[in-house]
């Protein structure tokens, strides 16, 4: 199998030809008058942000209208994203790519397993795609007869290929398959052991590592569900002592220190992630991280009496974003959100009487485990005593020699991999890494593996809901790891879905298994959880990422005695008037969606976690030398005004010393305490683990003597060097000896362009790369619903205008027209009944879909198909900013 350049860019929809059209339906606009009656009508109205409504009466057209519609303002994108999601990327975008295509092409699917996929799919899912694939393929047979086709492929050399279903099943299957599949990665962990034992001897090694990953949630979590509500064993706690481990595991676990990647021979540079099989974003979506946040209000707190929400999903910052805003109406939908490009679904949104919100869960989905090989083939292992082969296939990845917005290796052009698969217990385990000198392999075993495309359809099927209690019916086997929760007009509910395995209590659930221990004695998913939950007594549902319930596993280390959700939950009772210990039966009855957006906005421009620790810096100050006592002034002033990082004076730097102060302080304590034994300590201090673990040491939760280890007598002792070490380090950076003058650079996020015309830069926000906000009233066509997707939701860049931005002119106005909206935390009216939707459209358009093929969209004729060399070049690096 061989991915390569020239084969993607070789082919385009045909030109000239109504039996090639006939597949995509764009043969209804040749046919005859007399033909055209049999075929279903596509209405679509746009609004001035681009947003697009599609009515139709059956699911092919509509399906074919939502393809056709995605084409029109994210055909680069969506070129992209089936490229990285088939593990071809590094073809039309270089080297940058190719850690991508490495990753998919492993640990995802071939082409002839998306086939087995596809043929299985049901009536439902296959209709679906088929109208979808062919309205994608009728905007692209029209862009290119126009003479639109966006910049980007001439000027990659790179023409789009026809959609067909596959490319469907290989998106959602990357998209759901990478970022709805949590894991701790044992392999890595295992890595860090051994760093630890040979630093701090076995016995302190394992209590170490015991404060750095721990599997049960810590009690002073905050937890979506309140603890008094309900509490869940989730079965997995750090074992009591390294005698209670098994010594096999151990054994296997010291090969981790020498574990590389397996099957790449190429002397390349790949990411440490790539090679212990992380399950993450590489290359344009590195930054597509984990993040969301959601909040619900029932109606006892609100001034309508109905309950008000926001959704911010976080799916990283590009330009155009990865969520798109569309209205699905007809064929038993009827609802308006978001959803991602190459896909036929809304997948956060509303419908006439719910609205529901997604974050991701993170619970451990997938199981590392090591394997013996034999010495003389490394393609034979052992497994339950006997010896098996693997199966393999090597691939050539062809890597295109444009410039990448990426780092690498200019002068790669080909490179081999070797996929090799464990097949056992009735599971497909690629293997990822192995340690040649120790004949020890490690493959992955995920709970969800094939289960992609049926998930995906039965979260499109939320669309289809109107009530919590269809809500519940449509999601109950949903084996992905996802939290949502669904406001309905008289209450509100919590869900969390995932389908997660009963491991072996004999293992540490935090270093690999070992393949003869290995085996799952159960498997729960969906409402098997048990954790649905409906109306609580505080009167709120809010997740950041955060532990469902208390005694729940500890997803990705994320749940320790300090999480960034408490900063949303602090703003909220400031709103409510229930903070600072006041009880909640006073709580404020009259919480607007404006109240709400005042939360949206706290939360997203002050420090979510800075509050664990600076009173320790403080405290620590007092008694001390003026010196220390003048930083601790500067921090109380950075807390009074609420941890801001903004820079409301526009000079360029953060308001208040004490930002950078606090961040100088924390790096050095980490550097202290744990710099010895973590090879990467946090710097940003919101999402990290050893911040984390550092609050742990000082709320007493630890197990370890951080503190006596680091040659300290108190904690008082090692704060105060932490910030002497600080004091000199930033008295040297700002050359002053004045805290006051400690002012940083203002934080800033930037937009990665996923297209030729680069990327934008504002102030930081931590908030959704969408927001939806929905307030219902007592009539549904009075609730107020409100959006906002930055930069935009269109991303086409037609010749003219690349070629005008090259010359140094403007992007066009339509790639950013919601960037200032969403800085300054407004929002634009995201309407969801057809008058609404008819009072803001400026441009309405009608379809006729032809009848849905067999097999999806016909062959092109070889002579009629469309060259790359026929389309106009252009100069200039096409992936990066001016």
């Amino acid at each position: 199998m061989e991915h390569a350049a020239t084969t993607r860019r070789s082919v385009l929809a045909g030109l000239g030809s109504t039996a090639a059209l006939a597949g995509t339906g764009a043969a209804s606009e040749l046919l005859d008058d007399g033909a055209t009656d049999t075929l279903e009508e596509i209405e679509i109205l746009r609004d001035e942000y681009n947003v697009s409504h599609v009515y139709a009466d059956d699911l092919y057209s509509l399906a074919y209208g939502n393809g056709y519609v995605q084409a029109r303002d994210r055909l680069f994108q969506l070129e992209v994203f089936r490229l990285i999601a088939k593990g071809e990327s590094a073809s039309m975008l270089g080297f940058g790519q190719l850690a991508s295509d490495i990753q998919v092409t492993r640990d995802l699917y071939t082409e002839a397993e998306r086939e087995r996929m596809w043929e299985a799919a049901s009536p439902t899912a296959r209709e679906t795609v088929r109208g979808f694939v062919d309205g994608i393929n009728r905007k692209i047979v029209e862009r290119a007869a126009e003479g639109e086709l966006p910049a980007e492929f001439p000027a990659l050399a790179h023409a789009p290929e026809p959609w067909e279903p596959t490319d469907i099943v290989a998106v959602v299957a990357y998209e759901i398959g990478v970022f709805g599949v949590g894991q701790i990665n044992e392999l890595r962990q295992a890595r860090e052991f051994q760093e630890l034992r040979e630093s701090l001897g076995d016995e302190d090694a394992f209590e170490a590592f015991g404060d750095f990953r721990w599997l049960r949630t810590k009690e002073d979590h905050y937890t979506t569900i309140p603890a008094d509500e309900l509490t869940l064993e989730s079965g997995k706690t750090n074992p009591g002592s390294l005698s209670a481990v098994p010594d096999e595991q151990l054994e296997f676990a010291e090969a981790a220190a020498g574990a590389e990647i397996w099957g790449i021979e190429t002397d390349i540079e790949l990411p440490e992630d790539l090679e212990l099989g992380e399950r993450t974003g590489f290359g344009l979506l590195e930054e597509f991280k984990f993040g969301s946040n959601m909040l619900h209000v029932d109606g006892k707190h609100t001034e309508s009496g109905r309950p008000v929400k926001w959704a911010g999903p976080q799916m990283g910052k590009f330009l155009p974003p990865v969520p798109y805003e569309i209205g699905l109406h007809g064929a038993g939908y009827d609802c308006v959100g978001m959803g991602v490009p190459g896909t036929p679904t809304i997948v956060v949104g509303r419908t006439p009487n719910i609205s529901w919100s997604v974050t991701t869960a993170g619970d451990d989905m997938v199981d590392t485990i090591a394997v013996e090989l034999d010495p003389d083939d490394r393609h034979r292992y052992r497994w339950n005593g006997e010896w098996h082969e693997m199966e393999t296939e090597t691939v050539r990845h062809v890597v295109s020699p444009v410039p990448s917005a990426q780092a690498g290796d200019p002068e790669v052009r080909v490179v081999e991999q070797e996929i090799a698969r464990v097949q056992q217990r009735g599971a497909t385990m690629p293997v990822v890494a192995w340690n040649e000198e120790e004949n020890v392999a490690w493959c992955q075993r995920v709970t969800t593996r094939y289960d992609e495309l049926d998930g995906g359809f039965m979260w499109a099927g939320v669309g289809r809901t109107d009530s919590i209690e269809e809500f519940r019916e449509q999601m109950s086997e949903f084996p992905f790891g996802f939290n949502m929760q669904v406001s309905e007009r008289d209450r509100i509910s919590y869900h969390r879905f995932g389908r997660l395995p009963e491991r072996n209590p004999e293992n540490d659930g935090r270093l690999p298994a070992v393949a003869e221990d290995h085996e799952w004695l159960e498997l729960e998913q969906g409402a098997g959880l048990g954790l649905f939950h409906e109306d609580p007594d505080q009167g709120f549902y809010v997740n950041w990422n955060n532990a469902p319930v208390e005694g729940w596993e500890n997803s990705q280390y994320r749940n320790g005695t300090v999480h960034h959700v408490e900063r949303i939950v602090r703003a909220l009772e400031e709103k409510l008037g229930i903070s600072g210990g006041r009880p909640p039966e006073t709580a404020n009855a009259n919480l607007t969606l404006g109240d709400l957006e005042d939360v949206l906005e706290t939360a997203a421009t002050t420090h979510q976690t800075a509050h664990a620790m600076l009173p320790r810096y403080v405290d620590a100050a007092r008694g001390a030398s003026d010196r220390l006592r003048a930083l601790a002034e500067e921090l109380e002033a950075w807390r009074d005004a609420g941890y801001t990082w903004r820079d409301e004076t526009g000079d360029g730097r953060v308001d208040f010393a004490g930002r950078t102060i606090w961040r100088e302080i924390t790096i050095r304590l980490q550097e202290l305490l744990f710099g010895e034994y973590r090879s990467e300590l946090d710097t940003d201090f919101v999402y990290g683990g050893t911040y984390r673990t550092l609050v742990h040491v000082f709320d007493g939760t630890a197990e370890f003597d951080w503190v006596g280890e680091a040659g300290f007598d108190s904690e008082r002792a090692v704060l105060r060097e932490a910030m002497r070490r600080a004091a000199a380090e930033l008295e040297a950076r700002f050359d002053s000896p004045d805290p006051g003058d400690w002012k940083a650079e203002a934080d800033t996020s930037s937009y990665l362009g996923i297209s030729a015309a680069g990327g934008e830069t504002i102030p930081r926000l931590e908030r959704g790369s969408w927001n939806h906000l929905v307030a219902f009233r007592d009539e549904p066509r009075e609730d107020v619903a409100e959006g906002v997707l930055p930069p935009s939701n269109s991303g086409h860049l037609g010749a003219d205008e690349f070629a005008t931005y090259l010359a140094g002119g403007d992007r066009p106005g339509r790639h950013t027209d919601q960037l200032d909206l969403y800085v300054d935390f407004e929002f634009k009216h995201l309407p969801l009944f057809r008058e609404a939707v008819e009072a803001v459209t400026v441009e309405s358009e009608t379809l006729v879909a032809g009848p849905p093929t067999p097999d999806g969209p016909t062959e092109t004729p070889a002579d009629d198909r469309f060259d790359a060399n026929d389309l106009p070049e252009f100069s200039g690096d096409a992936t990066g900013g001016r």
